[in-house]
């Protein structure tokens, strides 16, 4: 049986991945609170893709925007609190969970019950996939000193597709089903679908 969380929610308009890393300015109340919490207890919350509305709350509002059922857990690899009580955080993604329930506090931050995903196994890189180990080695060499904050195993078909997803030029749905994938090989075969798509659509 798969292990069972509790834990906060931070909708985005983002998808976020194992070992990905994901700067943060946190100014709501509801989410420095979060951000307070998660220092002092040395816990972490769930990043989610929002389905529709807005990152900050709409006052007025009757209910939370909908949200993607498969997020991320985000620890806190860096922070640094501004003087006005603002967070600059640097969240680095942990294991893939399902939402089973949501509820809101009183502050309007999203709870939820979820259930942990297993790691995927380590898959060798096929044959058939060299050539995007190529591209994802050309966008680390474009990106510079940057790069070296990123956790990649280029022997690794679940590290190296799931870093392609993050820094490839994908829309944010294709993305949150490259994300939902429990087998890296089904990952790539998902991205090379996207790349013919995509270069078909140039001419």
């Amino acid at each position: 049986m798969t292990p069972q969380l509790e834990l906060p929610l931070f909708p985005l308009g983002t998808v976020l991945f194992k070992d990905g890393l994901l700067p943060l300015h946190v100014f709501e109340p509801r989410y420095v609170t979060m951000v307070e919490k998660a220092i002092e207890t040395e816990t972490g919350f769930g990043v989610v893709l929002l389905k529709n509305g807005s990152e900050v709350h709409e006052k007025g509002t009757s209910s939370p925007p909908a949200i993607h059922s498969v997020g991320t857990l985000a620890s806190l690899r860096e922070h640094r609190r501004l003087d006005d009580g603002r967070f600059y955080v640097l969240a680095e993604g942990g294991a893939k969970f399902h939402v089973e329930t949501t509820w809101e506090l009183e502050d309007h931050l999203r709870m939820a019950q979820v259930r942990i995903e297993m790691d995927e196994p380590k898959l060798e890189i096929r044959n058939s996939d060299a050539v995007l180990v190529d591209i994802l080695q050309k966008v680390v060499d474009a990106m510079g000193a940057e790069a070296g904050e990123l956790n990649i195993d280029f022997d690794d078909a679940s590290s190296v597709s799931m870093r392609l997803s993050e820094h490839l030029a994908i829309d944010l749905q294709y993305r949150q089903k490259l994300l939902e994938l429990n087998d890296a090989h089904q990952r790539f075969n998902l991205i090379w679908e996207w790349l013919r798509e995509s270069t078909t659509e140039e001419f």
